[in-house]
């Protein structure tokens, strides 16, 4: 049951952030169809990077593996940061609280806790 809720969630995270253009084109992490190898092709495919091979000067890409780190940021810093994004978490009267991903809480997910 968590894993359906979590998917739920995340489902309705991403297109919200997309809708307000929050994520970046060029993101490749946690975005289904793209990796580090779309990445890599996106970062050389373009004309100024044979160009620069050309004149002798040096490209570089970096990647990094963001998954670990992400784990470790606590729920609590997590969700202190989540309003910045318009969403916000509505506590109930149960103890549970609904996560509203929209300012006019019409998009709203119960969260049990």
């Amino acid at each position: 049951m968590v894993k359906v809720f979590e998917r739920i969630v995340y489902d309705q995270l991403y297109h919200y952030l997309n809708e307000i253009d929050l994520l970046s084109q060029h993101q490749s992490g946690f975005r289904s169809l793209y990796s580090t190898v779309t990445a890599l092709i996106e970062a050389t495919d373009n004309y100024n990077w044979s160009l620069n091979i050309d004149r002798g000067f040096i490209d570089a890409v970096v990647f990094l593996g963001l998954k670990k780190a992400f784990d470790a940021v606590g729920h609590t810093t997590l969700l202190s940061k989540l309003p910045a994004y318009g969403i916000s978490r509505v506590p109930q009267n149960n103890g549970s609280a609904l996560i509203c991903i929209t300012s006019d809480k019409s998009d709203c997910s119960d969260l049990q806790g």
